[in-house]
């Protein structure tokens, strides 16, 4: 049986993509089912506010050619590499990356997200952008590069999910989010 979040029931386990929800903690198990801002989510579950780092930034023209994004020709992209990490603890919660099609956002969200330290989610509500998420992928993938920003060994795993965010019927960015196993400190 699948639900509304893409869950399916198997006598194995519950399962997002390839994640096995019964072996994955609660904070990692709701961080990846939540349809929210995760910067509310963390803050919430680790009780300090939550910063934007900027790993990366810059523009370049599609990579990909997705016949579900609604592009005839290549556009221009904001690309966006962060990671979410608390104000005082200066841990690494979540690591992002972004891209953010140029022509399909206003150029008050472009120049916040470009000049600012802002998460996405916060952005768009300051400006009054509705939007939604359309998940189109979960994983369980060795963390790799991404190992050191959470003290983790490169053969450990990261949970990952990517989606779209929709507005005005159309994607205006593909977000992928890459969530360590975090528990409380």
């Amino acid at each position: 049986m699948e639900t509304t979040l893409g869950l399916v029931r198997r006598p194995e386990g519950c399962f997002l993509g390839d994640i096995n929800l019964h072996q994955v903690g609660l904070i990692p198990r709701i961080l990846l089912t939540t349809n929210g801002t995760l910067t509310h989510i963390l803050e919430s579950c680790f009780l300090e506010l939550i910063q934007v780092h900027k790993v990366m930034q810059g523009t370049e023209l599609m990579p990909f050619n997705e016949s579900y994004l609604q592009v005839p020709e290549p556009e221009k992209l904001l690309v966006r590499r962060i990671l979410l990490r608390g104000e005082e603890s200066r841990r690494h919660y979540i690591y992002a990356e972004s891209f953010v099609f140029c022509g399909r956002v206003g150029e008050p969200v472009r120049q916040q997200l470009t000049h600012t330290d802002t998460p996405i989610g916060k952005v768009l509500n300051q400006h009054g952008v509705e939007s939604f998420k359309r998940f189109v992928d979960y994983r369980c993938e060795p963390a790799g590069d991404l190992a050191g920003y959470f003290g983790m060994q490169a053969t450990d795993s990261l949970f990952s999910r990517t989606f779209l965010v929709f507005s005005e019927h159309r994607p205006i960015m593909v977000i992928t989010e890459k969530i360590p196993p975090l528990e409380p400190c």
